[in-house]
This record gives C-alpha cells, sequence and structure tokens, in this order.
C-alpha cells in the first residue's frame, strides 16, 4: 500500500441547493468533515501516517464557486483548487467568490467554458486582478468552442443539437487538475 493518498478520478456528487452561499454554514461544516473522511487511510486506523491533514478542492458549475469557499474558510487545509466551467465565481453579491481570493492561500486552475467567457468577459479579468492582488497563482484559461458542461460525459445536447460533452477537452481539463494537485503535494 502506498504513502501518499490517491488522486481518484471518482468524484462524489451533490445538489448545489443544499449549500448555502456563504463561507460559513452547511457547506464549509460539509467541506471540513469530507476533508477529515477524505484523509483517513483506506485500512481504517487512522491518517496517512506523516502526511498533515491537507486536501485540494475543485468543482464542476457551482462546485466552482464551493471550492473557493471552502479554501476560504479552510486556508491551512486546502492547497489547491481548481473550476471547470464555474458558475458564479465573479457576482456583484457582496459575497461573490471573487471577493473571498484574499483569505485563500490555495493555487488555482480556472477552466473556462467559450460561451460562459462569451456571456462575461470580464469575470477572467476580475479573476486575475484578485489572485495578483492577493499575490497567489491562478492559471485562467478559455476552452475555445467549448460549452458550459464541456467536462461532463453524460450531458445533453444543447439547443441547438450540438454535443456539450467534448472528451478531448475534458481530458486536457482533467490533465491540468491532476498537475495542480501533483505540484500542490510538494
Amino acid at each position: 500500500m502506498s504513502d501518499q493518498p490517491p488522486i481518484s478520478r471518482n468524484v462524489p456528487g451533490g445538489s448545489a441547493a443544499a449549500h448555502e452561499p456563504t463561507v460559513t454554514g452547511v457547506e464549509i461544516k460539509t467541506s471540513s468533515g469530507m476533508c477529515d473522511a477524505a484523509l483517513v487511510h483506506p485500512s481504517g486506523d487512522g491518517h496517512w501516517p506523516g502526511v498533515v491533514l491537507f486536501a485540494d478542492a475543485f468543482g464542476y458549475c457551482m462546485g466552482g464557486p464551493m471550492s473557493m469557499r471552502a479554501a476560504a474558510a479552510m486556508p491551512n487545509r486546502v492547497g489547491a483548487g481548481a473550476s471547470f466551467h464555474g458558475g458564479g465565481l465573479v457576482t456583484d453579491q457582496p459575497d461573490s467568490p471573487h471577493l473571498l481570493v484574499s483569505r485563500i492561500k490555495a493555487r488555482y486552475y480556472f477552466g473556462v467554458a467559450a460561451n460562459d467567457d462569451a456571456a462575461d468577459p470580464e469575470a477572467k479579468t476580475k479573476l486575475r486582478e484578485a489572485f495578483d492582488g492577493a499575490e497567489l497563482s491562478a492559471k485562467i484559461e478559455v476552452y475555445e468552442g467549448c460549452l458550459h458542461g464541456w467536462c461532463v460525459k453524460d450531458m445533453p445536447l444543447s439547443p441547438d443539437g450540438k454535443p456539450i460533452y467534448n472528451e478531448a477537452q475534458a481530458e486536457r481539463a482533467w490533465n491540468e487538475l491532476v498537475a495542480l494537485f501533483k505540484q500542490s503535494l510538494v
């Protein structure tokens, strides 16, 4: 058995409606509990030897803001985060996730769908400014030709009948995520 926690593609799903849109409350309690549970050694006899309780976070769509909220609420436990076709990363509300960046210590990756970028082209700029202002590493890329949801294999067809899932670009996104998480283990 390896001494390092595994990187797994088996990610549990969940409902965004079940989480509060703040940095406190149900979302963070759940994130903290999941962080503890995820780092328990598979043998069931405790945590990984010599490993600090530390996790990375990522999300698709509304999971992107949730990862940022978790990273802001647990800055000493979340070392890296990512968002793919994230929804609501930058809003005009006082609880907008981009306003939490000053509380985050994690490096981040943002994969932005081309149609999301077209709908709100300033969002990536505001994210960049927030991460630069906090002196945090963040890679922000627009996936040209990709629609919101391109990473999710079982997405339905778009209203114009085109597939939303893009296998090649989903694989590219997955490779970016794995590379980011490997860097955060160093």
